[in-house]
């Protein structure tokens, strides 16, 4: 055995349970492998009498261990390394941020399908001082992709890259073909409904410098490592951005924590922005907004009607007939994809359509139905039937009427969210409106016409809906002024554990009620910087199985 002075060892994040924060364990690394191993290159591992995947976090490392009880790595995996310091950082803090293991982050970034180890392309990550975080508000009758194309193109010629991320990456999908056909040779397109080998493509091209331009939904923001100059997030006010599975990532704060770490730039782009990071404005991010006069230059009339007995309001079926006398589009938005209490599915609603305006063409714009058919084929017809799902790639351009059913349903969601979900949903609808030129109108059906949202619509001001939500979500104490953080144990929680988490500094919990794998529990943190450390050890180390998920969809 050579002198242990001489040998190499390394830090091996591994993908196996331990009882660990991190999951990293040292290595040593065999002089087979010596020279071809290195920051962010994929390995297996022996642990408890099998080969482990894993990822070397640090090279060269000392160790307190005795050398001579130390393994050594067994094979290098994978085309190459598929982070470096740079991103290993901003891993490192989500993963403290989401309490959740650094292997499961890593596995995101890794190819499905890693290929026979060649020799990696070496590059160095360019002196770049820290971009610009900018939450972009843009006008509700303007193409958002002209100024992505502006920012990518700029970036290129600087010989760096850009992620862009859009809610979900859909047949006929205007960012997504946009981008793909103005750079057919520099795109990558990574999205979670892809082929394991298309996906596993995609991923090392952009890891081998093939490509610098990478487009998809929320999971394209883990793209492995590359120079990346700009991260642009499409319709940032979207709940599509975080993840529903642990990683309980969100898109947003993925892209903040790769500009902190990478140098890079984050454009947050919306016509509605978000109520979260509208509060965030006067730290981290600058706002650059449409001017309101713009706006309302643009912005459609709307009504307000109170819901009467059958499908459609009498009010929105004379403007459907109004509207298409005019020989226009109309667009009418359902907030349910099925026959409920509240009133009729898209199924129903297009028999009623059919009886009224028997010669129309009427399409369905909701998720089964896009899924199995085309966006353009349904874009094409007179009377478009939307649910929330489809109404993201609404971009029609000769919509003239919109009609909102069911408005009261979107605004009595349970959850903290529902206004805001309200909102973002129905001010889509404005917009989509606003996209036909001329002044168009818009119809909404509710009991509430002086909730916020609603006055917010009428007036074409989504700063007075941010404004007003922020100000009661600080009387309420909720999010984004506390955290909240829900909690999913395997059986009933313990007294230590329930004990342990009444112990964490300003923390209430609430619950345990029946969950997914058990209970659940709900923490409101005052300061989730207090307990952040104490919380992913108690998580980490506790015997009953945990899944952690800060800052809840619902919340």
């Amino acid at each position: 055995m050579p002198d242990s002075s001489s040998e190499l060892f390394a830090e091996i994040a591994v993908d196996a349970p331990l009882r660990t924060r991190e999951r990293v364990l040292t290595y040593r690394v065999p002089e087979k492998l010596a020279g071809r191993v290195r920051l962010g290159s994929i390995v297996r591992v022996p642990i408890r009498g099998r080969r482990a995947r894993g990822w070397v976090v640090g090279l060269d490392v000392s160790t307190e261990v005795e050398p001579s009880r130390l393994v050594d790595i067994a094979t290098l995996s994978g085309k190459g390394p598929v982070f470096d310091a740079a991103l290993l950082s901003a891993l490192r803090e989500l993963s403290r941020d989401l309490l959740s293991p650094l292997p499961d982050l890593l596995a995101l970034l890794t190819p499905a399908r890693l290929g026979r180890p060649i020799e990696p392309v070496e590059w160095e990550r360019p002196e770049v001082l820290p971009g610009r975080c900018v939450l972009w508000q843009h006008g509700p009758a303007e193409d958002p992709s002209e100024r992505y194309f502006e920012i990518i193109d700029r970036r290129l010629a600087e010989g760096l890259g850009a992620i862009v991320c859009v809610p979900e990456v859909k047949e006929g999908s205007r960012v997504v073909s946009g981008v793909v056909d103005r750079y057919p040779t520099e795109v990558a397109v990574v999205h979670s409904n892809q082929d394991p080998a298309e996906r596993s493509k995609a991923l090392w091209d952009i890891a081998l410098q093939k490509k610098k331009v990478v487009v998809g939904g929320r999971g394209a923001v883990f793209a492995p490592a590359f120079p990346v100059g700009s991260i642009i997030i499409h319709e940032e006010h979207d709940p599509s951005f975080k993840e529903q599975r642990g990683p309980y990532y969100d898109a947003r704060s993925v892209a903040l924590a790769r500009a902190r770490a990478e140098g890079c730039e984050v454009i947050l782009a919306s016509s509605s922005p978000s109520v979260r990071s509208t509060a965030m404005l006067s730290g981290r991010l600058m706002l650059d907004a449409a001017p309101r006069e713009t706006i309302r230059a643009h912005w459609p009339k709307v009504e307000v009607v109170p819901p009467e007995r059958g499908p459609v309001p009498r009010r929105a079926v004379a403007l459907v007939i109004e509207t298409l006398r005019a020989r226009q589009r109309v667009l009418l938005l359902l907030p349910r994809v099925r026959v409920t209490k509240m009133g009729p599915g898209p199924e129903q609603l297009v028999r009623f359509l059919n009886r009224v305006v028997p010669n129309a063409r009427i399409g369905r714009a909701d998720r089964g139905v896009l899924e199995a058919g085309s966006l353009a084929e349904v874009m094409d017809s007179d009377v478009i039937v939307a649910t929330e799902a489809a109404l993201t790639d609404i971009y029609h351009p000769q919509i003239a009427a919109g009609i909102a059913l069911g408005v009261d349903a979107l605004l009595t969601r349970p959850g903290g969210r529902a206004a805001e979900d309200a909102f973002a949903t129905l001010w889509r609808l404005g917009t989509a409106v606003c996209r036909g030129g001329a002044k168009g109108r818009v119809v909404l059906e509710t009991e509430l016409g002086e909730h916020h949202v609603v006055q917010a619509l009428t007036r074409g001001d989504a700063g007075y809906f941010n404004s007003r939500e922020i100000e009661l979500r600080k009387l309420a104490g909720s999010p984004p002024f506390v955290s909240m953080i829900r909690l999913q144990v395997a059986g009933e929680p313990d007294g230590k554990l329930m004990d342990a988490l009444s112990a964490l500094p300003g923390t209430a919990v609430l619950g345990p009620i029946e969950g997914g794998i058990g209970s659940e529990l709900l923490l409101k943190v005052s300061r989730f910087e207090d307990v952040v450390e104490p919380l992913g050890n108690i998580v980490a180390m506790s015997p009953q199985r945990i899944l952690a998920e800060t800052d809840p969809i619902d919340w």
